[in-house]
């Protein structure tokens, strides 16, 4: 038993290093728009560290530290992914600016559930001692308590700011003709599963990557279309090129270009999905100019369409000004690219 602590004791900071330098450098983003998911995924790991931890006793010998060390490793992932969507989830919750105080009464109620869940198992663990089947079972009936409490309580969110999903939900809905749904109907039909839920060709036949990357000659900020021409990036905040069929991509695809500080102005990057979902879905809709190309010039409809889709999402209750992507890193600024 001291050997198996003493593994997980040095396994488990080792482990939290690791996948903190894994997120930051290709998570970081997605973890931001999609903190459900990864809070989902949080608690699914966290139950699989307590069942290797419940079936320790009853491996060989030569395989309970190696199952230390693996429940370890699993125990850091979860710590930091339930910390980095906690403090996500944090900002819906704090709707007056109190952060501070809504922090405090997270973390009261969290001592209080741990009081009464050390009451619980000092009753039960005489009743459950030496018998395996019993143990097996209770921790199967809490793991499923768990889970089925977390999934309900992530229906009962309100978001008002627009992630990749929200924001696509809202958009199918305005390309029907109809009114855009609530609130809490966008976030109750939000999935929490990864690989399930709404896709952007879904909305408009084809594929959307905001943040592509892009070509740099040296001559200037140009981005090279597949026929050769070239557009300027100077001055614009985004570019989208229409990317045709190949025989790599199947599908037709748009590619967003995004300028360094494009950040620092939200609703600048609302507008570019927006736009590019806008026009892939006219132009699949008219099946008509598939070749790749840049966009140079803004189209007067899509522009009054991204208009009126913007004053309907604010009056549906949406923060315009609070959106977040799982985007790529590439930009382009008036010095360097990056």
């Amino acid at each position: 038993d001291r050997d198996v602590t003493g593994v997980q004791t040095c396994a488990l900071p080792i482990s939290k290093l690791e996948f903190c330098a894994l997120c930051i450098l290709h998570f970081s983003a997605s973890i931001d728009s999609n903190a459900r998911k990864w809070r989902f995924v949080a608690d699914c790991t966290f139950d699989l560290v307590l069942l290797m931890e419940v079936c320790m006793p009853l491996l060989p010998a030569g395989c309970v530290i190696p199952a230390a060390c693996i429940s370890s490793a699993i125990e850091g992932v979860s710590g930091v992914l339930g910390s980095a969507t906690k403090t996500a989830l944090l900002v819906h919750h704090a709707r007056c600016n109190n952060a501070a105080d809504v922090a405090l009464k997270e973390q009261y109620q969290l001592f209080c559930a741990k009081v009464i869940c050390i009451g619980l198992a000092c009753t039960a663990l005489p009743l459950l001692t030496g018998s395996p089947s019993a143990v097996f079972a209770t921790y199967f009936s809490c793991a499923a308590v768990h889970l089925l409490s977390n999934i309900r309580a992530q229906r009962v969110l309100r978001l008002t700011s627009l992630n990749e999903a929200r924001l696509l939900h809202c958009l199918r809905e305005f390309l029907a003709g109809r009114p855009l749904p609530s609130v809490r109907e966008v976030n109750r039909s939000e999935s929490i599963f990864f690989g399930v839920g709404i896709q952007a060709s879904d909305v408009c036949g084809m594929e959307i990557r905001i943040g592509a990357d892009f070509d740099y000659n040296g001559d200037g900020l140009t981005v090279k279309d597949f026929d050769g021409t070239k557009f300027e990036l100077e001055g614009k905040p985004f570019c989208i090129r229409i990317c045709s069929e190949t025989q790599q991509h199947r599908q037709r695809q748009v590619d967003v270009f995004l300028r360094k500080d494009i950040c620092h102005h939200p609703r600048q990057l609302f507008e570019a999905y927006v736009r590019a979902v806008l026009t892939a879905f006219h132009l699949t809709r008219e099946c008509k100019d598939r070749r790749s190309r840049c966009l140079e010039d803004e189209d007067p409809q899509i522009t009054a369409q991204v208009n009126e889709f913007s004053a309907q999402a604010i009056r549906a209750g949406f923060d315009i000004d609070k959106v977040s992507f799982a985007m790529g890193t590439s930009r382009y600024s008036s010095e360097k690219l990056e």
